[in-house]
């Protein structure tokens, strides 16, 4: 554990990704991630949808699917953060 703080104290300061922030007892702040490409199933599945139901998108059938089951509430927002406080002795 010692190793892993050690390292991450060192690559901080060299990451321009990463920054510590004055306000808020020096909150970490993190740049949001570069896009990664489309997976081919998702494109594929997105095919298929279009080819079977041209005025439908996957995003109207995953709209649908959770006004019947409701999966989404057991996704967590991104707009959450944890704020750790320091314990006063």
């Amino acid at each position: 554990m010692t190793n892993a703080l050690n390292k991450l104290d060192q690559g901080i300061p060299k990451n321009n990704k990463v920054r510590i922030l004055t306000k808020g007892n020096g909150r970490i702040s993190i740049s949001p991630f570069d896009p990664v490409p489309e997976p081919v199933n998702l494109s594929r599945l997105k095919t298929e949808i279009m080819k079977r139901w041209p005025m439908t998108s996957l995003l109207d059938i995953l709209k649908e699917a959770d006004l019947r089951i409701n999966f989404t509430e057991l996704f967590k927002t991104t707009a959450s953060y944890t704020v750790w406080e320091q314990m006063q002795d």
